[in-house]
């Protein structure tokens, strides 16, 4: 654990010619501003970003404006290594799905089975959607992930069609590992039929992270038996490139000049269900609350919580995020134009006490209160909109 004070590096303001009130990613990093220039009080900034890289956050950047503000002093040595996203690795598919839908390869609505080869799965398990799945609302039965790693004819998209279906689609959310691995699937399946792209890693690579800025080592991205890009996991991203995905998000799928996802497909995506207020497409909503649905992340077991509440309570009802296991997040909060990114191997929630676990949510419970304090210190920094 570092030694408080020494946790983050706070970045010099450039000159005053230099600096614009809307930055942007560049092929260098990220444009550079200094904190007040951007409505954000130095001292208090350092005091979260101190509190979050002492909890084990390997790396961390906050951006205002588009410009990089602050970082943690681990970043330089950490920042160019791809890492597994876990989780993370949800958003970015359902994310690389809208570059498809803009395209005119999916639609939300599909039927599934409109892209998929005739025979695999009944009319039922055909019938389900993509927005089903992008919602966590297929329906199907949930096998714990020791059951898929026990089972061998439960780790693929094709198997997630063989799974009994529980519930009506589009009415019940679960945290479903093996039905989130039909998105990829699906995708692919779409993009050969329709002769856009010979496969979902080649589309990924020319219509996403290259646009995007993200070079080719910059990542792997781990395939399934059938060679598929897997959606529930395992695409190893390095945090340098966190940003990106964060600035893509705030502001509504545009990069530079060219749309890259349509903004109502962005807005779908931060727009909870009545299934699960909590979760739009495959990302987190802080926005619940009274008499909504919300439930939890757990995939070990389900739970509505009532009455409903943000995620992170010291955290705007706007903000909404990726979440990867052990901490790895895009954060996104449209009302102060502000974007975090995180990675570790380590939890805020996971390094003091076990006062903190939360029984919401998954595994150590991750985003209560090592979330709170944060974001309670990151709302004191804020002077300006």
């Amino acid at each position: 654990m570092l030694a408080a004070g020494t946790a983050l590096a706070l970045l010099p303001p450039p000159p005053a010619d230099a600096w614009s009130p809307q930055c942007a990613p560049n092929a260098a990093g990220y444009e550079r501003a200094g904190a007040a220039a951007v409505g954000l009080d130095e001292a208090a900034l350092r005091a979260a970003v101190d509190y979050w890289v002492n909890e084990g956050a390997e790396s961390l950047k906050v951006f205002r404006h588009g410009c990089l503000v602050a970082e943690g002093t681990l970043d330089p040595a950490i920042e160019r290594i791809p890492r597994q996203n876990w989780s993370q690795t949800k958003t970015i598919s359902a994310l690389v799905a809208g570059v498809a839908v803009r395209r005119g390869v999916i639609d939300v609505d599909d039927p599934i089975g409109k892209h998929l080869p005739p025979g695999v799965g009944d009319d039922e398990h055909r019938a389900i959607t993509v927005r089903h799945i992008l919602t966590m609302t297929t329906g199907l039965e949930l096998r714990p992930m020791f059951a898929m790693a026990l089972n061998a004819d439960l780790i693929g998209p094709q198997d997630a069609m063989k799974i009994r279906m529980r519930h009506r689609p589009g009415e019940y959310f679960e945290y479903d590992q093996n039905a989130a691995s039909l998105l990829n699937w699906v995708v692919e399946s779409a993009l050969r039929r329709s002769g856009v792209a010979p496969n979902l890693l080649a589309f990924a690579r020319d219509e996403f992270f290259t646009p995007l800025g993200i070079p080719a080592d910059a990542y792997v991205w781990q395939t399934d038996r059938s060679g598929t890009p897997m959606t529930h996991a395992n695409l190893h991203l390095r945090p340098l490139e966190f940003g990106r995905i964060g600035d893509l998000m705030r502001r509504q799928g545009l990069v530079g000049d060219r749309r890259m996802i349509d903004a109502d497909y962005l807005e779908l995506l931060r727009t909870g269900t009545s299934a699960n207020c909590g979760y739009g497409f495959m990302t987190w909503l802080n926005g619940c609350t009274g008499d909504q649905r919300q439930v939890n992340a757990s995939i070990i077991t389900r739970r509505e919580i009532r009455p409903a509440r943000p995620w992170i309570a010291t955290a705007p009802a706007d903000m909404y995020y990726t979440w990867g296991a052990h901490g790895q997040h895009v954060f996104v909060i449209p009302s102060l134009d502000l974007v975090v990114t995180r990675a570790g191997e380590r939890s805020p929630d996971n390094s003091s006490d076990t006062e903190k676990l939360d029984e919401n949510l998954i595994w150590n419970g991750s985003q209560k209160a090592g979330y709170e304090e944060f974001f309670r210190r990151l709302m004191v920094a804020v002077r300006a909109p």
